[in-house]
């Protein structure tokens, strides 16, 4: 990347608007964005001509030991995007003011300092692949999701059926926000192709998976590194139903992919995190005790009582493998903070994410968990751990019918 430079502003003024930024809430403190942003941030008060590389960033910001990889770790590039747009939707609304802004303008890693008259120029253009077209479709659609809540929320915030209200009430909370996380698979990325090996998700798994390896042997001399650009279709129309309902009714809503969501996001918020474990590493990481879990094509029975099948398996048609039946699993959990939760929307296929977000918006189903008396409302500030089994039959890939299996209320 190459670096970008507008001076306005006297030192002071930028050294005032940094230290502004730092302590006004646009990122939290202790938290590598918050690191980055001081780091940045100087760079482009002491050395605004110099321009950064990847590598610096991630050592001297950001802690990384000397054999760090950035065409391995994307945390660097991940970090700058994230924090590219907080500072823009700060500037947007509580900072619009502000005589002096701070921004990140796109291909460039090092920060510009503008005036409220002078735009930062943007860096050069990068021609894309056709996988960028991709992904920026799936981030439009993503954001059309939210618009189409958003406007809804403008216009009509009228009750939602019983139903609806007693599950989803505490995401109707103006105080508390809600952090949509949307499982990313991650993908191999050359010059001119995406590949995935489907029983891997992480950089570190590489090396032990046979079918890993292959992909790589065959794309060498190229060095292809890992990119979460993508998300599967039935994670896509799960955003967009449940941001649907929630911003109908007035929620306050975030989208994040799981690949840069860390644990201090989650602190004070609500979240739904859309897609197996596999593409949402926090989940099996949650300090709670399952007794379902959702692995390849499957349901497991952790701990089946009397006349319960030990797993809940799929159903496909040949010769195509077609899938006909699905089992998914919807948990929630407490939050990390009083008067939060957490709700996982859990399979090991792209189609039963969607499932399972139609059986949440669907009032004649939560009637079936409202009938069992789970438990959905918090007792002291905090809310009761459960897990529902649901069963889900498919036509094509569309959801054509869905029926509750069996629940357990953990805690």
């Amino acid at each position: 990347m190459q670096s970008a430079h507008l001076d306005a502003g006297s030192r002071e003024d930028k050294q005032q608007e940094l230290d502004h930024l730092l302590h006004s809430g646009v990122v939290r403190e202790r938290t590598q964005l918050h690191s980055l942003l001081a780091y940045l941030g100087t760079k482009a008060i002491e050395e605004p001509a110099e321009p950064l590389k990847e590598y610096t960033i991630g050592v001297e910001a950001l802690g990384k030991s000397g054999d760090y990889d950035p065409r391995l770790d994307p945390t660097i590039r991940v970090e700058v995007a994230k924090l590219r747009r907080r500072l823009k939707e700060y500037y947007q609304e509580a900072g619009a003011e502000r005589p002096v802004k701070l921004e990140i303008p796109k291909g460039v890693y090092l920060p510009v300092f503008s005036s409220a008259s002078t735009p930062a120029r943007t860096g050069r253009s990068v021609p894309r692949s056709w996988g960028f077209w991709l992904a920026a479709v799936a981030v439009i659609a993503s954001v059309a999701a939210i618009a189409v809540g958003w406007s809804g929320r403008r216009g009509n915030t009228a009750r939602l059926a019983p139903e609806l209200e007693a599950f989803w009430e505490p995401h109707f909370s103006e105080r508390t926000p809600t952090l949509l996380v949307l499982g990313a698979p991650m993908f191999y990325r050359t010059a001119f192709s995406f590949y995935r090996a489907t029983r891997v998700n992480r950089p570190e798994d590489l090396e032990g998976n046979p079918e890993a390896q292959e992909i790589l042997s065959i794309l060498k001399p190229q060095e292809p590194h890992p990119v979460y650009h993508f998300v599967g279709i039935g994670e896509a129309e799960a955003l967009f139903h449940i941001t649907r309902l929630l911003a109908g009714r007035g929620a306050p809503l975030m989208v994040e992919r799981s690949s840069t969501v860390g644990w201090q996001d989650l602190k004070g918020r609500h979240a739904i995190f859309l897609g197996g474990r596999k593409f949402n590493p926090q989940i099996p990481e949650f300090p709670y005790k399952a007794k379902f879990e959702a692995v390849e094509r499957r349901i497991v029975n952790l701990e089946p009582k009397a006349g319960e099948p030990s797993e809940y398996l799929s159903m496909s048609l040949p010769p195509n493998g077609d899938i006909t039946e699905k089992h998914a699993l919807i948990s929630v959990y407490p939050g990390f903070t009083p008067n939060t939760r957490f709700v996982t929307l859990e399979c090991s296929s792209t189609e039963g994410t969607l499932a399972a977000a139609e059986f949440l918006i669907r009032p004649d189903m939560l009637a079936q968990l409202i009938s069992r008396r789970i438990p959905l409302r918090p007792e002291r500030g905090v809310y009761r751990s459960f897990q529902v089994v649901i069963a889900a039959k498919f036509n094509k890939g569309v959801v054509v019918g869905l029926s509750y299996k069996t629940h357990r209320v953990l805690n």
